[in-house]
């Protein structure tokens, strides 16, 4: 068996059976055995084969938030997993970590010898309310999913 496949069964075996399990992919996300099968009928996804006896389906990585929207309404959990460890994130706290990311790379990118002190007030405002927004939403979701 895949590596995957005997991440899949572990977390099947020791966790709710309303949580269906993404995992990273090379440039996809995929949905493995029964989660394939209750996502494709959710998502509208075509099942494909992981190997003779599993099936799968799945969408590219800049599709998350798409689908994972589309899961928010029903009656299951999603947690995105990485399959060569242990760690598991929620869709909500995936997308934050995401988020955040994506601002910490644009100050990296920031040569900061050529601001002027106006631009620089200005990058900021416009990265604090980056930040107050990411913040917003994750609060939101977390709110959701306490109802």
């Amino acid at each position: 068996m895949s590596k995957i496949y005997n991440k899949y069964i572990q977390l099947k075996t020791e966790n709710k059976a309303n949580t269906l399990y993404l995992f990273k992919y090379g440039i996809f996300y995929i949905f493995i055995d029964d989660d394939a099968k209750i996502a494709s009928n959710l998502l509208h996804l075509k099942l494909g084969k992981l190997n003779d006896t599993i099936v799968k389906c799945g969408f590219p990585i800049v599709s998350l938030e798409k689908y994972t929207n589309f899961l928010k309404n029903s009656n299951y959990n999603v947690e995105i997993v990485s399959y060569d460890s242990d760690q598991k994130l929620s869709t909500s706290d995936f997308l934050y970590y995401e988020n955040i990311q994506k601002v910490v790379n644009e100050l990296i990118e920031i040569n900061i010898d050529s601001l002027s002190i106006s631009q620089a007030y200005e990058l900021l405002y416009k990265l604090q309310n980056e930040m107050l927004l990411i913040q917003k939403e994750y609060k939101y979701e977390e709110n959701r999913k306490s109802i």
